[in-house]
Formats: C-alpha cells, structure tokens, sequence
C-alpha cells in the first residue's frame, strides 16, 4: 500500500516536470554574425526576388532566385538547422546554372525569419505545404507545374516527410543530400552535445507533432512509390550517423523509386568539392571552438569562395540520372 500511494504521489510529479519541459523554448538559430555569406550578387548570372510570407502571426523570409536558363522547371530548397538559407547561395547557384528555378526559404526560427525559437524536429515538415502554397500566390507560373524537392540534413528530412501533408501530385521528384531517418538522430548528435535538447526535442514532438514522430524517413518513401527519392551521403558524415540511416534505406531495395548513393570521401555537404569540404570540416569548425581575438585571427585566413564550391559535375549527375 505504501507502494501505492508513493507512486501515486510521483504521477503529479511527472506531469508537471513534462509541464515545464514542453514550456521550455528551443534555442533560435541566427546567421553567425563574423561569418561571410554569399547573396546573389557574388554570382553575376544568379538573379533574385525576396518575399515575405505569414505564417502563424511571424513572417517567414522567402525567395525565389534564377539564372540564365530554366527549362528544368521548379525546385523547392529546404536548408538545414542554423542559420538560413544564404548558407548555400553557391549551391542555389548552381542550381540554377543547370536550368531550376529555385524557391527558398529561411526555416521558422531561423535566419532572417520569424519566430522565437526552433520548435522541433517536425517543424520543417509543417511548414513546406503553406511556403509552396504562398509562392503559388506570387508566382503565377507555377501552378499545375511538377516541381522537385530538394533539402540538405534537417531540411531533407523535412522534405521527405512534408509528403505527409504536402500535395504530392505536384511533386515530380525528391532529393535529398544528408538526410537523418527518425528521431533517433537526436541523441545520435544532438545527446552527445546537450541531452537535455534531445530530451526536450522528443517530448515536443510526442506531444505536439506525434504523427511526425512515429515515422521515419525511410518509411514515408516506401509509402510513396509513384515518387523518384535520391539520397545522396558521405560516408565520413559526422553529423549524421550513416550507417544507422543506411541500414534503414537499405530496407527499401526492393523499391524501384529510390536510389542511394553513398560518397567515399565526403563528409556532411556532399555537394562540396573535397577541398571545400575540408575547409569546413577543419578551419570552420576550429572558429566555432574559438573567441575573442583567437576567433578573428582564424576567421581571416578562411577563403570563404573556396569554402562554397560545388561540385558541379557530381551534383549534375546525381540530378540527371
């Protein structure tokens, strides 16, 4: 009986240390403040329209960008967690280069758009279906087009499982560079850091987004079959455990719509060159590490030009096949 009324007094107990935890904000993630960030103007071919789009009483910073060409239609950019999507201005650029328009956005949270805090892990997810459904009020063109999706780690998760929500009539094809499978990347990378987040991460999801949370990566392209996915990962991936996501696409062998390709010497950005990839890798993640006078020092011997460059015919390939 003791027994009894001492678990019975631990119920309220927990319900409010799950009270607080759910209250709890998510960190926000800015554009780093001493980093270089490319716009359009470092690319002499890339042109660009920025927009703002409502959503839940914030606004989301948009844009649509295009080069010299653009008869591979519409391509729908999902970045990853941190910063925005200026991140990746040279392989937007590229993109576009190869005959996409490009539409964009900066994550709820994130970048220059609003919003507190990060809210979860399925938050990239959500909001894919309102940013196409605002570009389709300012970009007349798109209607009844197919359009590709494509994201990089968080936001290739998130493009993965917007098809959840998403109209997927209009999807033509999804690709996704570095893509975690479920929610298991929390304590894969984020525990090892901040247990606590992935704590707070996965409550948050349980009780606010649970559709999102018991589904995977892997499963939502099974259940796609009438949808192209290419996944594209390095094998030195540091971010994301790649044999973990690995054992789980490779469950999907007998499905024809989904291709994988695993990439030797390339770490988290597998559309980087390898020199690129190593700057990052080395001299970026050093400056993180770094402040004060020790954090500038270092910031000025990066060629932030080198740190972006694509692999043009590597990410050509993978988009043509």
């Amino acid at each position: 009986m003791i027994y009894l009324w001492f678990l019975l007094l631990l119920i309220p107990l927990f319900i409010a240390i799950l009270i607080i935890l759910i209250s709890s904000k998510l960190p926000r993630f800015n554009y780093v403040e001493d980093f270089v960030y490319e716009d359009a103007s470092d690319y002499p071919n890339l042109s660009v329209s920025y927009f703002t789009f409502p959503y839940k009483k914030v606004s989301i910073f948009a844009a649509r960008y295009e080069g010299k060409k653009n008869d591979r239609g519409y391509l729908l950019f999902a970045h990853g967690i941190g910063a925005g999507h200026l991140a990746y201005t040279s392989l937007i650029n590229s993109l576009c280069e190869l005959g996409y328009i490009v539409l964009t956005f900066d994550m709820y949270g994130m970048g220059q758009s609003g919003g507190k805090n990060f809210k979860g892990m399925s938050q990239g997810a959500i909001i894919l279906k309102d940013i196409y459904l605002n570009f389709l009020k300012v970009e007349p063109n798109l209607k009844d087009k197919k359009i590709t999706l494509l994201g990089h780690s968080y936001g290739a998760y998130s493009i993965i499982n917007a098809l959840l929500t998403f109209p997927k009539e209009v999807v033509k094809e999804v690709i996704a560079f570095a893509p975690f499978n479920d929610e298991r990347f929390l304590f894969d990378f984020i525990g090892k850091k901040n247990a606590f987040v992935a704590v707070l991460l996965l409550i948050k999801e349980l009780f606010i987004h649970p559709r999102f949370l018991f589904t995977s990566a892997s499963k939502t392209m099974k259940k796609n079959k009438d949808i192209k996915f290419k996944v594209i990962h390095g094998l030195k991936d540091d971010v994301i455990n790649v044999r973990y996501a690995y054992k789980n696409i490779k469950k999907l062998d007998g499905c024809k719509n989904v291709t994988y390709h695993l990439i030797e010497d390339r770490y988290h950005n597998p559309y980087l060159t390898k020199e690129a990839q190593d700057i990052l890798v080395s001299d970026i993640r050093e400056v993180s590490l770094l402040t004060g006078e020790d954090r500038k020092k270092k910031l000025r011997t990066i060629d932030w030009k080198k740190a972006c460059q694509i692999d043009d015919k590597m990410l050509e390939r993978w988009l043509k096949e």
